[in-house]
């Protein structure tokens, strides 16, 4: 199936967070800090459009596709606050871990 659309919603996620922390660095500012994010609207759009795909793409990754994303979040995803980032790294943990249960059901319900 391929992981182009997995990669554009991973890739949007990540530039959103890489710019939330970017713009909180002094501390969460509500209205300057909202402006700033209003021209990141477009990785919103990303996410709506490929969502669907991704997540379909997402569920069929062997373990070469899986190796390659995990590559490919490697070198997008560095964000300065670390704390930020072990969240962010804790949630992809819980989704691929979430995947896998999907598939061991998904194994055992073909039996």
């Amino acid at each position: 199936m391929g992981t182009e659309s997995l990669k554009k919603v991973l890739a949007a996620v990540l530039h959103l967070a890489n710019k939330i922390d970017a713009v909180t660095q002094d501390g969460f500012q509500p209205l300057s800090d909202l402006v700033a994010l209003l021209p990141n609207l477009v990785d919103g759009v990303v996410l709506i459009k490929e969502g669907k795909e991704a997540w379909l793409e997402f569920q069929d990754l062997d373990d070469e596709e899986r190796a390659d994303v995990d590559a490919f979040i490697q070198a997008e995803f560095d964000i300065a606050d670390e704390k930020l980032e072990e969240v962010i790294e804790s949630a992809l943990d819980a989704i691929v871990a979430v995947a896998d249960v999907i598939d061991k059901v998904k194994d055992a319900l073909a039996k």
